[in-house]
């Protein structure tokens, strides 16, 4: 093996390991959500974790929907929900 054929197997078995550190970075920092690190992830997952992935994610849509509904996701001083709210 050749010093070039070396650098590339090297390039090929970093590169996942960079992307993953990296979406670690970005999640920590707060630049971007759990969600869009699971979904950049998802194709990388064996199958049945992407089932598993997707009933987690379903659960917790439908979770937060029924929040919704119910009225506990709202800011009381949200003014485009509650006009005329006083803001603190």
């Amino acid at each position: 093996m050749d010093l070039a054929q070396l650098a590339l197997a090297a390039l090929i078995l970093a590169l996942p390991l960079l992307v993953v550190l990296l979406l670690l970075y970005l999640l920590r920092k707060g630049r971007i959500t759990a969600t869009t690190t699971v979904g950049a992830l998802y194709d990388f997952l064996p199958r049945d974790r992407q089932q598993a992935t997707e009933v987690v994610v379903e659960q917790e849509a439908h979770k937060k929907m029924e929040e919704d509904e119910s009225g506990a996701l709202r800011d009381p001083t949200d003014e485009r929900i509650c006009p005329g709210a006083e803001q603190e």
